[in-house]
């Protein structure tokens, strides 16, 4: 039995992981290449790991005469806290003078503003720039009602941060050689997590070639949650025919990845995640889910974890209020179809299927690769009497996945559609029109 221990301030928590019994410390690096993708590197474990440095973000709060900054102090404070789940940053809170910016290329500036209306509510302007060339990386303004003693209690702010902090992951890194290898590791994650989440086999190779290449350059926790994800994934999606090696080099990954997370919410949630869609373990899962959400309320994989683990565990409606939630703070991501998806499976387990068919109807439109959300609005279609969108579906799916078949939908238990079986929504037969 290998146990984890996490750690957290004075928090312990012991984490259970049945299925990693088979291999040992010194082979947490090796692994088997992935067919097509760079393999990655066979770390000798008593080698020190290449030294980096974070990446520079200067919070500047320019506050006004007569004007109130709490609420410009407490974004600020919730969009760098959300930051550090998806990259390591060095944070300087109001430097004395703009010499860090100038020392450090790369470095980015979190500029925020507020002011006072006489209405009692409080318009709040936030920008993230690289100040060595003035490139604007995000902007956007929000109204906060200084009169709410819960200041974050609408859905606008929380979403407004987890948007500024997901720009890491979207819009601020590059990956050519000729820029630090902190941003380097950073815009190579991201490239691979926009492949990712396109669910084309192709992309999905592509998204495991970067995390391995960025691997190579420096081993880190969120690089192994993000590449069991990328398994995770191809296993959903049917785009490889090894399940048992993908779900393998999965686990190897997330032990990986908590060996050394620190109680990373990002690395939690993924982690959690991956448990209980392809483990089964559900009491280690709902451990994670629950740390991320407590470590990390603004960040979409926290809820879309606890989603997850919510539905394993035979609480949909658990599960629905946490789905919409992350689908509510990523409602601007360009990731949101992965949430929408968490929204209509959830709906789908309470028999809303008016609910479940519009959520999957908007992941698929986004994401028309998404297999799973094919797969349910075919059902889905079918159950309410839409035959023929169920028709456009099951063509849909057939070129998508080649020699798909409702009776392999319905039959084969490894078929990723659990929830499908589990309420008799599977058609008896192939659907003709």
């Amino acid at each position: 039995m290998l146990y984890h221990r996490v750690t957290r301030g004075k928090e312990n928590v012991t984490l259970r992981y049945n299925s990693l019994t088979s291999w040992l410390e010194s082979e947490r690096r090796r692994l088997r290449p992935f067919d097509g993708a760079s393999p990655a590197r066979a770390m000798d474990v008593g080698s020190p790991a290449p030294e980096t440095e974070n990446r520079t973000l200067v919070l500047r709060i320019h506050e006004e005469t007569g004007q109130s900054s709490l609420p410009a102090h407490l974004l600020g404070d919730a969009i760098t806290t959300l930051m550090s789940d998806f990259a390591d940053l060095d944070v300087f809170f109001q430097p004395p003078d703009d010499a860090i910016l100038g020392q450090t290329k790369g470095a980015m500036a979190l500029d925020i503003r507020a002011a006072d209306f006489a209405s009692g509510r409080t318009q709040v302007v936030a920008r993230l720039t690289t100040p060595e060339n003035g490139r604007l990386l995000w902007s956007h303004t929000a109204q906060i009602d200084a009169r709410d003693d819960e200041l974050f209690s609408s859905e606008e702010i929380p979403a407004l941060a987890y948007e500024a902090a997901e720009m890491l992951l979207t819009g601020t890194a590059k990956a050519n050689e000729d820029i630090p290898l902190r941003n380097r590791i950073d815009g190579l994650v991201a490239r691979a997590v926009n492949a990712m989440f396109s669910y084309d086999a192709a992309q999905l190779r592509l998204a495991e070639a970067l995390l391995a290449e960025a691997d190579k350059l420096m081993p880190e926790p969120r690089i192994a949650a993000w590449r069991s994800m990328v398994r995770q994934i191809m296993i959903v999606e049917r785009t490889e025919s090894d399940r048992d090696r993908l779900s393998s080099e999965a686990e190897r990954f997330v032990s990986d990845a908590l060996q050394t997370c620190k109680g990373n919410a990002l690395v939690l949630g993924l982690v959690a995640q991956l448990g209980v869609m392809l483990d089964g373990d559900l009491g280690t899962s709902e451990v994670l889910a629950n740390d991320a959400v407590r470590v990390s309320p603004n960040n979409a994989f926290s809820h879309g974890a606890y989603a997850t683990v919510a539905l394993r565990g035979g609480r949909p409606k658990e599960a629905l209020a946490a789905a919409l939630r992350a689908s509510a703070l990523a409602r601007r991501s360009p990731y949101i179809h992965w949430f929408h998806g968490l929204v209509g499976l959830s709906a789908l387990s309470l028999g809303r299927y008016d609910l479940s068919i519009r959520y999957y109807e908007m992941a698929h439109a986004r994401a028309p690769h998404f297999r799973s959300a094919i797969r349910h609005l075919l059902c889905l279609y079918e159950t309410v009497g839409d035959r023929l969108s169920a028709l456009r579906m099951q063509d849909k799916l057939g070129r998508v996945e080649p020699g798909f078949q409702i009776e392999r939908l319905r039959e084969d238990h490894l078929y990723p559609a659990h929830t499908l079986r589990q309420k008799r929504l599977v058609p008896q037969i192939e659907l003709k029109s």
